[in-house]
Parts: C-alpha cells; sequence; structure tokens
C-alpha cells in the first residue's frame, strides 16, 4: 500500500489504528524507514498488527510518498508471550521459576535501600517420603497446595517463587518494613506449612526449614550469593532439627528464630 501524506485516509480499513501510527507516518515522511506494533480492533476483534513504512525515495529520489506493510501477528505475539512465561514461570505451580526469582532479586539489590527487604529459602521436611508412600501425582499436588499457602502469607509487592523439587525462594521487598515485621512473616509461612495437607483420603503431616537474610546484608553480595546465604541457613535450620527459622548473619553470626 501507498500513502502520500499523513492522511487516515490511508488507513480507513484500520481505523483502530490510525491515530496510533500517525507519529510514524510523520517519520516516514521525514525519510526514516519505520516499523512498529499497534493494537486494533478488526471486525469487532482486537489485534496486533505490526507495520512496515518505507519511504518511497529509496526507489525513487524525486517521488514523496511512502510504502506501507501491514501484517496481523496476533497468534506470533500470543504464542511469544506464552513461551515468555513458560521461561520464566514453573509450570506445576504457576509461580516464577529460579530464573525469574534470580532477574527479580538482583534488580531489588540494584535499588539499594528500597529493594532487598529478606530473602526466604524454604524447603519442605519429609518430602521425598510423600513421593514414596503416596506417589509423585500425590506429591505434586502437595507443591501446589505449598505454593498457595506461602503466597498466602505475603505481601503484594513480595515474590514467591519455586526454586527446584520442594525448595520455594521468597523476596521480601521495600524499606516501609522492620526486622519484628518480617520475622512475622517467616513465623507465618512456617506455621502455615506445618498444617495437614488433605490430598483426597489422605492426611499428610509436613513441616519446613526456612534460611532467612535480612536487610542490610545485600550491599556488597551479588543476587546468587544472597539466594546461596539463605540456603545455608536453611540447611542450619535442617541440621538443628528442622520446623524451624535460622536467620543468616554476616561475620559468621547465627542467630535462630523459634517458629
Amino acid at each position: 500500500m501507498a500513502g502520500s501524506r499523513p492522511s487516515p485516509g490511508n488507513l480507513d480499513y484500520r481505523s483502530g489504528s490510525r491515530r496510533a501510527i500517525e507519529p510514524y507516518v510523520q517519520r516516514v515522511l521525514s525519510g526514516e524507514r519505520v516499523e512498529y506494533e499497534v493494537g486494533a480492533t478488526l471486525n469487532g476483534s482486537q489485534r496486533v498488527l505490526r507495520g512496515v513504512l518505507v519511504p518511497r525515495r529509496v526507489h525513487d529520489p524525486s517521488a514523496d510518498g511512502y510504502y506501507l506493510l501491514v501484517q496481523d501477528v496476533t497468534e506470533r505475539t500470543a504464542l511469544l508471550d506464552r513461551l515468555r512465561h513458560q521461561a520464566f514461570h514453573d509450570a506445576l505451580t504457576g509461580l516464577p521459576n529460579r530464573r525469574s526469582f534470580l532477574e527479580r532479586l538482583d534488580e531489588a539489590c540494584a535499588a539499594g535501600g528500597d529493594g532487598v527487604a529478606a530473602i526466604m529459602f524454604i524447603d519442605l521436611d519429609g518430602f521425598k517420603a510423600v513421593n514414596d508412600t503416596y506417589g509423585h501425582q500425590c506429591g505434586d499436588e502437595v507443591l501446589v497446595e505449598t505454593a498457595r499457602r506461602i503466597s498466602r502469607c505475603v505481601r503484594g509487592g513480595d515474590l514467591v517463587a519455586r526454586h527446584a523439587g520442594d525448595e520455594f525462594t521468597v523476596l521480601l521487598t521495600g524499606p516501609a518494613i522492620d526486622r519484628a515485621a518480617l520475622e512475622r512473616i517467616a513465623r507465618a509461612i512456617l506455621l502455615t506449612l506445618s498444617q495437614p495437607v488433605t490430598i483426597g483420603a489422605e492426611v499428610i503431616q509436613l513441616s519446613a526449614s526456612i534460611g532467612m537474610l535480612l536487610r542490610g546484608q545485600a550491599a556488597s553480595l551479588s543476587g546468587e550469593a544472597l539466594l546461596r546465604a539463605a540456603d545455608a541457613a536453611m540447611y542450619r535450620a535442617k541440621v538443628a532439627g528442622k520446623a524451624r527459622i535460622v536467620v543468616h548473619e554476616l561475620h559468621d553470626s547465627r542467630i535462630g528464630v523459634p517458629g
């Protein structure tokens, strides 16, 4: 399709996108090749359109106007969105995955005092026995319920992720929360994960070990290092008897928080 000026009449078959592409038309008329994507309603359906605007002077220096090629890329865009979601989310629980968590953690670290408030590394105690006794389908349902319970304990801006297997991570963010409030959230998670899980006719009793890293320890460490520190604190909770919280402190100070 060729056009000679930024007239809506050139785009009457996509009336929903006219105003959106007006700036691109102005640019192509000044001699620039332009690519864009816009949303438009076609025959009552919301679509995504990709356009390419090319000045006619590319082929004829004396010519005015432009060429316009438009493709409907709705399905391709939806596919890319699904693939992107799958790349950053756990298929079983729907939670963000380890990759997503680390990206968000790095962003929070870069934000300084407004970023990381605390990190928790959570591991279910005795989960292997659930798979061995009741089967993997039952184990999967336990993991889904675990994800729900942890998510209900945190605030809207916090992040809960499935790290791997029966391990979950939590990123608590923002400056307006003190240590006591952070530890209350950890205790709430510890308590909810100690409650029985009913799967069909089976009642499954589990607990969790939680390693916790608090604000102020993020300044000199990478996201990976912070996560390893929280993981190490979780391991100490396991060694100390499970079903508890261990707070990692710098300078090798280790403080256990009773559940």
